[in-house]
């Protein structure tokens, strides 16, 4: 259908024509992707559901043209290959805004990598507007366009989507090539695009499931609380629970608690009783997973969690070192009208006090202005 699409700005109201294809069939999806393979980008976003499942359920996919945009559902299960090799293609440039989250919904939902990517908030940040700047506030800055955000927090599962729904779906994209536009210029006049298209191609380095698993325990809150040798214990436990949380496809704090991992890493109960009061309340849980769970508390051969071991505690001296560097970089970046987090993020120093270098710093951009700067 063509709406004629409102929207307000500061100097008055936009009125653009737009082409809007609601998609839940494969002809009408082979349809629109023909038609939008002569255009040489396309601007993409998705809208998914997190909050009671451990993987991320894909809702809607928007993707737009110059003159369309096409809201393709999921939800109908449809084969979403032809939108894959279309959005995918490294022949058209792909626009998103805060793109990791989009592309791991992607890479889960098979789509292959995106390889031609513009990241409108990380070049935003490249030419000095701020760090993780917000879709809305980009385009009220750049554009003078207010958007509606009031369906942040809706529910994208429902269907048919209301009027609400379409209007805020289609402008999540509607406004990118704008965008991109404005800061290719800008990155271009500054020399910074390639900076742009190294940070841009850090965003496909995703964690593999199974090394998600491996590390699941030190992501458990209240893990350097542990003494060292509870820390196999942890780490059995929560890649167990991580295991059953992808198999259940439920958050895994559902499975347990993080204090319950503590709880269980300490006491190591050996026997359903010990379990059981350790655990109170879970005895449906207990009866399903009780004896898996006392099995991952037990020696794991496929796993050595002998040399695990807690971040090392800064000394004074590091401390002094990172505090010392915080004011040169904050003064190079200044130079380049950067967040000085952008060139080197605090969790950058702390890093490399303890020997570790972050990739990001290893290579590319970064290293010609932190040449010398962190001996």
């Amino acid at each position: 259908m063509v709406v004629t699409h409102v929207t307000k700005s500061g100097k008055g109201l936009i009125t653009k024509n737009i082409q809007i294809y609601n998609i839940n069939t494969l002809d009408q999806l082979n349809e629109w992707c023909e038609r939008a393979s002569s255009s040489d980008f396309l601007s993409v976003d998705t809208e998914f559901k997190w909050e009671k499942t451990y993987w991320p359920q894909l809702c809607l996919i928007q993707v737009a043209t110059p003159d369309s945009v096409a809201l393709v559902d999921p939800l109908s299960k449809m084969d979403l290959q032809p939108l894959s090799s279309l959005v995918t293609n490294s022949a058209r440039l792909q626009i998103f805004h805060a793109a990791q989250q989009d592309l791991e919904v992607f890479e889960l939902a098979g789509f292959e990598n995106f390889t031609n990517l513009f990241d409108c908030q990380i070049a935003a940040a490249l030419i000095g507007l701020g760090e993780q700047l917000g879709y809305g506030a980009l385009v009220s800055k750049l554009l003078n366009i207010d958007l509606d955000k009031s369906q942040t927090r809706t529910d994208w599962t429902t269907r048919p989507l209301s009027a609400a729904q379409t209007d805020y779906a289609v402008n999540d994209v509607r406004y990118l090539k704008e965008l991109y536009e404005l800061m290719e210029q800008e990155l271009t006049n500054l020399g910074r695009y390639q900076w742009l298209q190294e940070d841009c191609g850090r965003l496909h380095s995703a964690v593999s499931l199974q090394k998600r698993c491996f590390t699941a325990w030190t992501k458990v809150k209240g893990f350097t609380s542990l003494r060292d040798e509870h820390l196999g214990n942890l780490a059995s436990l929560a890649n167990w629970r991580e295991r059953l949380a992808q198999e259940k496809d439920l958050p895994r704090n559902w499975v347990l608690q993080d204090s319950q991992l503590i709880e269980l890493a300490c006491h190591k109960p050996s026997d359903f009783r010990r379990l059981a009061k350790l655990l109170p309340g879970r005895e449906a849980f207990l009866r399903q997973h009780g004896s898996s769970l006392i099995d991952a508390m037990t020696v794991d051969a496929a796993n050595d969690w002998s040399d695990l071991s807690k971040p090392v505690a800064l000394g004074s001296e590091e401390r002094k070192w990172i505090k010392s560097k915080k004011v040169v970089i904050k003064e190079r970046a200044q130079e380049l009208n950067l967040i000085p987090s952008i060139l080197c993020s605090s969790s950058d120093l702390t890093s490399i006090a303890r020997g570790e270098i972050p990739a990001r710093l290893s290579s590319g951009w970064r290293t010609q202005f932190l040449d010398g700067v962190l001996d």
